[in-house]
């Protein structure tokens, strides 16, 4: 029954493979992470907080850090960028692809102590890591008892 509804194709998953690749194509020049890897986010990224500051770490290979335009409103990082991946050789139809490409946005919302006029971006071997220090006021002190 399906070889006469989807032509040539004698499985059904075949169809729904082939249906997600189209919509990932489909949706690729917007900037719209792939279907079945949309939870994960492009490009991937680590926070981690200390008592003074907030890293960020940003998996960019592949994308020219020249390109990357980092901003802060508030508490919220955005990252947005575009990575541009080398063509299929000609006639070539690409069969899968695991390696997003294209433009995106990145969105991070901080914790509510950090600073956004002290946030400081480094790029190398591939990885954006970005310090954002925290208010002095919001730091955790110890007072000592006497």
């Amino acid at each position: 029954m399906w070889n006469t509804l989807f032509g040539e194709s004698t499985s059904l998953f075949d169809e729904f493979n082939w249906l997600s690749r189209e919509m990932d194509r489909l949706f690729e020049p917007m900037g719209i992470p792939a279907l079945r890897t949309a939870g994960a986010g492009f490009p991937a990224v680590n926070v981690a907080t200390e008592e003074d500051k907030v890293h960020v770490l940003f998996f960019a290979s592949g994308i020219d850090a020249s390109t990357l335009e980092v901003t802060m409103i508030g508490n919220v990082l955005t990252v947005k960028g575009h990575r541009q991946l080398p063509e299929a050789p000609e006639g070539a139809q690409a069969w899968v692809r695991e390696r997003p490409s294209g433009r995106f946005v990145r969105t991070l919302t901080l914790p509510d102590d950090v600073d956004p006029q002290r946030v400081e971006a480094q790029s190398r071997d591939g990885l954006v890591w970005i310090q954002v220090m925290r208010n002095e006021a919001a730091r955790p002190r110890r007072i000592q008892v006497h």
